[in-house]
């Protein structure tokens, strides 16, 4: 379900790593946050297992049980304002049709893939500033330099 850019020579220039999803998966994701043992990775899983829980797809979409799902998409520095990124994307999103799945998603950590993700239509479901992610202290966990201020879903449906 996973896609890599090259160049011409080769180099590995972009990847969109992909997967599926069902509802029921929450505690497993749970799970994993609590059985990290990198301190940053484990800051990252426990962003993400709130996004998951939050944006709740399954229930904003009861009829759907399976989709497809950008789960990192990421370009070469070097390569980037290429499209290389919205290409991905799109192959991606054409993955979802071939395979079926009635929704494709996006979770969106940067400002750059959000405006890809827009650029391709989808509907974005549920926004979390990183400001309002805070620790036990109070503080933000995460403080990304501007404009990546939000972490954003989409989503699509893909008409069978």
């Amino acid at each position: 379900l996973s896609l890599g850019a090259f160049s011409s020579s080769g180099k590995l220039v972009g990847v969109s790593l992909n997967g599926s999803n069902e509802p029921g998966h929450i505690p497993e994701m749970e799970a994993k946050v609590a059985n990290c043992t990198n301190p940053k990775f484990q800051k990252i899983l426990n962003l993400l297992t709130r996004v998951e829980k939050e944006a709740d797809v399954f229930t904003r979409f009861p009829d759907v049980h399976k989709i497809l799902e950008v789960r990192i998409l990421a370009v070469d520095e070097a390569w980037g304002g290429r499209g290389i990124g919205t290409k991905l994307l799109d192959m991606s999103r054409q993955i979802a049709i071939e395979n079926g799945f009635p929704l494709f998603r996006v979770d969106c950590t940067s400002h750059y893939s959000a405006r890809a993700v827009a650029k391709l239509g989808l509907s974005c479901i549920y926004t979390l500033l990183y400001k309002d992610h805070k620790n036990q202290d109070g503080s933000p966990v995460f403080n990304p330099a501007h404009p990546h201020n939000e972490v954003k879903t989409y989503v699509e449906r893909i008409q069978a």
